[in-house]
């Protein structure tokens, strides 16, 4: 939820922004007040210190008592009303036995304390500066020599110098005032532009929390937001590349359970065929008036049965070996020796059915578990020799690059296109109606599962009415 107002980041820069700005500027405006009214004071001071020098140094060069005579007062004034007519200023000259005054005087309470203070022999100064109204008083004991004859008092108004300081205080502040909205106004125009981003990318994780994926944000401001939305971006991408990776594992795992009930459930079925066979063939051999070629025939029967119960139940427990085991012994040997091993072993059913095997073996070594590669060309010849039309077999095995071929081909016929599509898969089996082969329907299942175990490939090619089987692995590893 993106916040307004002050709560929200922009708002509170502003509003940061504010006090920080007002503060500088009171601070400011104080510091100008206090060095204008100083530079004032100043001015004022030299002023006062000119006027009363005049006055002494008139009193020291001209009217210097001659020796053994009294100072005239008389002669003084003289000198006062030129500096009064000069300056515009109040002027008091007293001791104990005269007082003299010209001028008006502006601030008498101010006037009287200083006297009390100076007593004749202090020099004070005073700055009375209220209500657009300035006045400077300022006394001064004069002596000739050691001879004290009276203290000069000077008071004058500044108050059209202070309206000056006023008034140049009021511009600096009205022009604070147009450069404070500029620079608010600038900022309020800079943080929309910098915390736009932020926005659209809030309101994108605010998407990604319920599962919603937004568009990347495309940020050119070569700054830390450019690195944050690009971090958004990357996370954003990792969070859907696992969620697909988990989403997969978990169709994985769907399938996975599914196949494995299927299989389990097809598997308990084809156990009911076979036993529900031997079971109703040996109901029948307890029949007493059974002649000797129906014995015979349900004997071949019962017999079939139960080969094709114990090749099922082989096979399921082949599987389940090879589900449950995980440590398995790769080496290196030679297929071909393999290959003429198990030519051998089966020489007698091949003898039986009249079958030639057309050899072209070379000398080749694979890498496997040796075990598991036994099985699955145990199988192809068995199959082969099980399936042939004709009395032929052609077992081929040689090196192809990386890979050691090996090639199982024999005659067959038309097998169906619901057949070819699934010959890997579990349960799929095809006699060519002929009753008396028996297959479990898991064999090529199994050739399938335990060659890319090993790293290698399997696959099968129709032609001309002969069917090869095809198996990669790889050649001798170091």
């Amino acid at each position: 939820m993106i916040k307004r107002g002050f709560k929200s980041l922009k708002g509170k820069i502003i509003f940061f922004s504010l006090i920080v700005i007002t503060i500088f500027l009171i601070a400011l405006n104080f510091i100008l007040a206090d060095i204008l009214n100083k530079s004032l004071e100043n001015s004022i001071k030299k002023e006062l210190e000119s006027i009363k020098a005049i006055f002494v140094n008139n009193i020291n060069n001209k009217l210097l008592l001659e020796e053994n005579s009294e100072f005239s007062y008389d002669e003084v004034w003289r000198y006062e009303n030129d500096i009064i007519s000069n300056f515009n200023i109040y002027i008091k000259f007293s001791n104990n036995k005269f007082k003299e005054v010209r001028g008006e005087e502006l601030d008498r309470q101010t006037t009287e304390a200083l006297e009390k203070e100076s007593f004749g022999k202090k020099v004070l100064l005073n700055f009375k500066m209220k209500d657009s109204k300035a006045i400077a008083s300022y006394i001064y004991p004069v002596y000739t020599g050691e001879k004290y004859i009276g203290s000069l008092i000077l008071q004058k108004s500044y108050d059209e110098e202070y309206k000056k300081n006023i008034d140049i205080i009021k511009r600096i502040i009205y022009i604070e005032l147009l450069l404070f909205i500029i620079l608010i106004a600038v900022l309020y125009i800079f943080l929309n532009k910098s915390i736009k981003p932020l926005e659209r990318l809030s309101k994108n994780m605010e998407k990604l929390a319920i599962g919603v994926y937004p568009e990347d944000i495309i940020i050119n401001s070569n700054d830390e937001i450019q690195s944050l939305s690009k971090s958004f971006d990357f996370m954003k991408k990792e969070i859907e590349r696992k969620i697909d990776s988990i989403n997969t594992e978990k169709e994985k795992v769907y399938n996975m359970q599914k196949v494995t009930r299927d299989f389990f459930n097809n598997a308990t079925h084809e156990m009911k065929t076979p036993l529900a066979a031997i079971i109703g063939y040996s109901e029948l051999l307890k029949e007493d008036d059974l002649d000797y070629e129906t014995k015979k025939r349900v004997l071949d029967r019962v017999l079939i049965e139960s080969k094709r119960m114990n090749s099922l139940v082989s096979n399921v427990l082949d599987i389940s070996r090879n589900e449950i085991k995980r440590e398995r012994d790769f080496s290196n040997f030679y297929i071909n020796n393999i290959i003429e091993d198990i030519i051998n072993q089966m020489d007698i059913r091949i003898k039986e059915k009249n079958i030639s095997v057309i050899k072209d073996l070379k000398k080749v070594i694979c890498y496997g578990v040796e075990e598991e590669i036994v099985k699955v060309i145990i199988n192809l010849i068995d199959n082969a020799i099980k399936y042939t039309s004709d009395s032929i077999i052609r077992i081929s095995c040689y090196k192809e690059k990386k890979y050691v071929v090996a090639k199982i081909k024999n005659s067959c016929g038309i097998i169906p296109e619901n057949i070819k599509e699934n010959v890997f898969s579990p349960f799929i089996k095809y006699n060519y109606n002929n009753i008396n082969i028996s297959s479990s329907g898991l064999g090529l299942y199994i050739c399938k599962e335990l060659i890319e175990s090993n790293n290698g490939e399997i696959g099968f090619e129709l032609i001309d009415g002969s069917i090869e089987f095809v198996i990669k692995v790889f050649n001798k590893i170091n």
